[in-house]
Order: structure tokens, then sequence, then C-alpha cells
């Protein structure tokens, strides 16, 4: 892996520097309950297993996180970050989260190479740090949309102070990885040529961020692939096919991810007023490949704060377009004598429809602060599912996607150490 130079530093570290060396840790220790045997709640898209009906799933919300930071000189630490979140695929590069060198040979400057966090969201620093939230749960119509967590490359940051205001801009690029996953199967897909670039306004009461980044979709998915071929295996050797299935061969390449290019933006801010707190976060993903569709998502959220005691609520929603196949003028008649056609008919429309969320949640929750490193958190979604629209959810009939509306409840101890 290519981290494995920075592990191997910190596993080395001489024991006379043990006051350098700094090790902290976080997790989760959650439960989720939905009533719906059709749709099993997920946290984002890379997951292949959910929380169904009658299900009390511990592993869905548990997370255990450790991290380790080693200050070199005043100017240099390195950071190492290990997160167990219910992989489907428990590796060392799976687990690590960040591993990089950070440079700040002054205030207003910092550098750092190696694997960071992919910074899309207005809470990316600690999108895996329950204890950090005030929520039970990050909105999923935002945050469940993207999988990648990490950046393999670098960023270099710029802040600079005018009167009470911290003006911040970051540019980074690189690469990264995550699952995609479906009901009981995933794949892994990669991004390359990653760039992206964030600016922040903050004072002690208000912060407003916008960020964008773009990146290219290094591979196919073995599903992708499959479809393709074999839509270009018909076409070729069935004697009239373009009758049966018109543009065969321009919809075959269609269904490729190799190569797309997809870009993500997003706008977000806080405020805060005496025990009042509000959030607010838009984000905007567009790609030139079919299977990504355009989609729109968001949220706000207001919490109000007493004592040890905070109350919230949240409404998120996430829109895109439902990609018709019927628009294909496809004869399904004469596809069906054809063998395999119509499983490529429906696995085409599937995959043409993996990314098209249409949904929106409205959460109350509790959150208590039980000690300083320890809080107890309790959250009811109600979420309106759209015919076709549930991508960030599970179920285990990709081509039956009925209107449903799913009630959950989330249950978690937040920790850290």
């Amino acid at each position: 892996m290519k981290n494995l130079i920075l592990i191997s530093l910190l596993i080395s570290l001489p024991l006379e520097a043990e006051e350098r060396l700094q090790i902290s840790g976080f997790g989760t220790i959650g439960t989720v309950s939905v009533d719906s045997d059709y749709y099993g709640y997920r946290t984002d898209l890379a997951r292949e297993d959910g929380t169904f009906d009658d299900d009390l799933n511990l592993s869905t919300s548990s997370i255990l996180g450790i991290q380790f930071d080693y200050l070199v000189n005043s100017d240099l630490n390195i950071v190492y970050q290990a997160v167990h979140r219910n992989q489907n695929d428990v590796t060392l590069d799976s687990l690590t989260t960040l591993a990089f060198l950070k440079y700040s040979p002054s205030a207003a400057w910092t550098y750092r190479l190696g694997r960071t966090a992919l910074d899309l969201f207005l809470l990316t620093e600690y999108r895996d740090v329950g204890f950090a939230s005030t929520w039970a749960h990050a909105p999923t119509e935002t945050y469940g949309l993207v999988p990648y967590r990490f950046l393999d490359g670098g960023d270099i940051s710029y802040t600079a102070r005018y009167n009470k205001l911290a003006l911040r801009s970051k540019f980074f690029l690189g690469q990264s990885a995550s699952d995609v996953a479906g009901y009981k199967s995933h794949g892994n897909v990669k991004l390359d040529n990653i760039y992206g670039i964030g600016f922040e306004v903050e004072s002690i009461s208000w912060s407003m961020k916008s960020k964008y980044t773009s990146a290219k979709i290094y591979d196919n998915i073995a599903t992708s692939s499959n479809l393709s071929n074999g839509l270009l295996s018909l076409n070729q050797f069935v004697p009239g096919f373009d009758l049966i299935w018109p543009n065969a061969q321009q919809f075959s390449e269609s269904l490729l991810l190799d190569n797309a290019r997809a870009q993500y933006l997003s706008f977000s801010g806080r405020y805060d007023f005496e025990q009042w707190s509000f959030l607010a976060e838009a984000s905007i993903i567009r790609s030139d490949n079919k299977i990504i569709s355009d989609v729109d998502s968001g949220y706000v959220s207001a919490n109000y704060r007493i004592n040890a005691h905070n109350f919230y609520t949240v409404y998120a929603t996430a829109r895109s377009q439902f990609f018709d196949i019927n628009s294909l003028n496809v004869d399904l008649n004469s596809l069906a004598m054809i063998p395999g056609g119509l499983e490529i008919y429906d696995g085409s429309h599937t995959l043409m429809n993996a990314f098209t969320p249409n949904q929106n949640t409205l959460s109350f929750g509790w959150r208590w602060n039980m000690t300083d490193s320890t809080a107890f958190n309790i959250q009811l979604d109600r979420t309106a599912i759209k015919a076709h629209g549930s991508s960030l959810w599970l179920n285990k009939d990709q081509l039956n996607q009925p209107a449903e509306t799913v009630n959950a409840i989330f249950v978690n101890l937040n920790f850290t150490f």
C-alpha cells in the first residue's frame, strides 16, 4: 500500500520520544431499527448489507477509530488514523483513513502529503466521529451519496485573517477508491485525476464554505462491462438486432463508467446564536455519464442546547432524474426470443437507475453529553421514498422499487479516548 512508509515510521518511533506521540481514539456503539422489510437502511452506497424490518443491527452504525499524531518538530508532524466501520472487505488499506505528513512552516501555510480526507463536505474532517456531531448520523441524502472518504495525494491550505474573520482556501489533487454496492454484492471503483478547491469564511458565531471537486472514474465495475459486452455481442451476431434494439451500440457505450468525469459542488454554512445552532448544506453532482445521474441534495438542521442536552431536527432531501428504459423503444417480444436478451435489458434498467435517489427525511433527536468524553444519542427518521428513488437504500429486487415511507430509530453511545 502507498502509505506503508508512513505506517512504518509510526511503528518504529523511538521510545524516548513518547512525549512527541499522541494516541487518541473514538467510537460509536449504535443500533438501528427500521419498519420496512423491503428497504434496508445503510449509511452510504459502499455498504452491501443493511438493516431491514425486525433486525436490531449493531454493525450498521457502530464504528471504532484510533489515531496517532507524532510531532517531528514544530513544523512537521505525522498522522495516521484507522477506522473500522464494518467494511465489506477488512484490509489494511480499507481500514486506513488518514496517513499523511503535515508541514506548517507558518500560521498561514499548511502542506499535507499522503492519505487525507477527501474534502467534499461541511463535516469532512469528522465524518465518522459520532462524538463530534450532534446528530446520530450525518444526513444520508448528502453524505450517503458519496462513499469516497480518502484522497491519496496532497493539499495546500492558506489562512489569512481580516479583523475578526478567518479566510481559508485549499487546493488538493490525487486519487481515491471505494466500494460501490448493491444488495449482497459490491465492486471497487477507483477515481483518478481528482482535483478540487475550497474557500471558507469563519467568525466566532458563523462560517460559510464552498467546495468544488472534479474526478475521473478510472475503471468499470464488472456489471457495467458485462452488460456492455453482452449487448455488443447481440448487436453483432443477431441478424436484424438493430430493429429489435435501436441504437444498441451507442447505448452499450453509455453503460461503461470508464473515463467518465464527475463534478461535485457544495455550499454550506453554520450559525450560532445563544443556545441555538443552525447548519445547512447543499450539493450538486453532475457527470458526462448517464449512469451517474445529476443529483441535487441538501439539508437544514436546527439544534437547541440546555445544559448537557441537545434537542435537534433535520430536514434532508435528494433529487435526481429516473431513467425510463421504455424510451429506448426496445421490442421486448422479439428480445425475449433471444437467449440472454431480457437479462441484459433488465440489468441495463437496474444499472441506469442505480444512482437515482429521490427521497426526503425529517428527523428529530436528543443528545445527552453524559461526560466530557461520552454522549448518548437517540434519533427518529421518517423518510419518504419516491418510486424508483431508493438508491440510498438496499432492496432485494432492484427492478421493483415502490414508493414507501420508512421509519428508522437510531440509538448511539459515542465516546472518545
